[in-house]
């Protein structure tokens, strides 16, 4: 959603309460809010002044004039930009490259995981250095059996397949299906060729429950199988019965599996799936999730636990556990920014500014502001002065109005 910033009010720790604070001024304390309102950053129309002027030996540079989404990587280095549907990459000149196209302009995030970047969304990517890949792999489809000669026993073999990518990651098995030979028969498999996938084929031993790979030399869209001596290792169990999620909103990488939130408004309920360890691509939405009542607006791993903010209440999950941090939720949009320095999370709430963990409101007997119906923040940390940074609309009422 744009906002000018016109009508942005910009939150930001200093030694004043401002203009709407409830203490006396001799009692403010060092680290109090202070409201600047009207914040005018737009760049000069000829009717009217900026309030800003250009330092000697710099020059004004505008680009991505229809950026929706952007994001700079936590150590700074890496900046992407989602810009009429296409994801780019941003160096320090403004100059970009192009790594994905046909993004759109819907809501994304982003997790750092190891090396590699995930941008989940409507058309979720992985970067791996200077490429961006599909993040998930379609399942694939049930090959075309037909019965040949051969030298496998009569009995009842299962088989199925699956589509591996340029990564070597693999996606969800196929539905799993059966035929029964007579003696001295074998298989003719037939798939359709996906483009940027090679298929990999499965096949039980006679009447047999587990399924084995069977070696391929080369990639192909057509497989025999006379006997059973090219059967090497069983199918991985996360891939069994897995699949992909989609239309999710919130996410997090925690504990080696990533989290995805699918809110269901006829019920009011947030499902929070999470993926095999590991596997980030590969979900079982029947039992691998929790249920967390109302919307979630932010998913973060601080100390050990997530921390999990609705529209009603913040809860902390960890060993398998929920735990009520506050009877209180934060508003809607990018409510949290993290200072990674000492691994704590701040967040913009219905009552003003918390922090995690331990989880302490740090406003609420401070400070009287409308918290906004859709906020954004960040945390910024120059030179040793750390800043939390909030911008709302300003709607609402406080709660604890004076």
């Amino acid at each position: 959603m744009a906002v000018s910033p016109r009508n942005l009010n910009v939150t930001i720790p200093i030694p004043s309460l401002g203009m709407r604070n409830t203490r006396a001024k001799g009692r403010y304390p060092l680290g109090a809010l202070d409201v600047a309102q009207n914040a005018d950053i737009l760049p000069d129309d000829g009717a009217r002044k900026t309030g800003y002027e250009i330092r000697d030996g710099f020059t004004q540079v505008r680009s991505f004039t229809n950026a929706t989404t952007a994001y700079t990587t936590s150590d700074g280095k890496r900046m992407f930009v989602i810009e009429d549907g296409n994801l780019r990459e941003i160096f320090w000149d403004l100059t970009s490259a192009t790594l994905a196209t046909g993004m759109g302009s819907g809501y994304y995030s982003f997790e750092e995981v190891g090396p590699q970047i995930l941008i989940l969304g409507e058309n979720s990517q992985l970067i791996r250095g200077s490429e961006a890949f599909p993040f998930f792999i379609p399942q694939a489809q049930v090959p075309s059996i037909h019965i040949v000669s051969g030298d496998l026993p009569s009995g009842e073999y299962a088989f199925a397949t699956c589509l591996v990518d340029s990564l070597g990651r693999r996606g969800p098995l196929s539905t799993v299906s059966t035929v029964v030979l007579p003696d001295n028969s074998g298989i003719s498999a037939a798939f359709p060729a996906v483009s940027g996938y090679k298929t990999l084929f499965f096949v039980t031993t006679t009447n047999g429950e587990v399924l084995y790979e069977l070696e391929l030399t080369a990639s192909t869209s057509v497989i025999f199988l006379s006997d059973l001596t090219r059967l090497v290792t069983p199918v991985s169990e996360e891939q069994v019965g897995s699949t992909s999620i989609s239309n999710f909103g919130k996410t997090n990488y925690h504990d080696g599996q990533l989290w995805v939130c699918v809110y269901e408004p006829s019920q009011d309920v947030t499902y929070l799936f999470y993926s095999y360890s590991y596997w980030l691509n590969l979900f079982s939405p029947l039992d691998m999730y929790i249920a967390i009542q109302g919307n979630v607006n932010s998913l973060n791993s601080v100390g050990g636990a997530m921390i999990i903010s609705t529209d009603r209440e913040i809860l902390a999950y960890q060993d398998n556990s929920l735990q009520t941090l506050a009877d209180y939720g934060t508003v809607p949009g990018s409510p949290t920014s993290r200072d990674y320095g000492s691994d704590t999370l701040y967040l913009w709430t219905t009552r003003g500014v918390c922090k995690a963990l331990p989880f302490v409101n740090l406003t609420e007997e401070k400070v009287s502001l409308p918290p906004g119906s859709v906020a954004s923040t960040s945390f910024l940390d120059v030179k040793g002065t750390k800043r939390f940074l909030i911008m709302t609309d300003t709607l609402g009422n406080s709660f604890n109005k004076y």
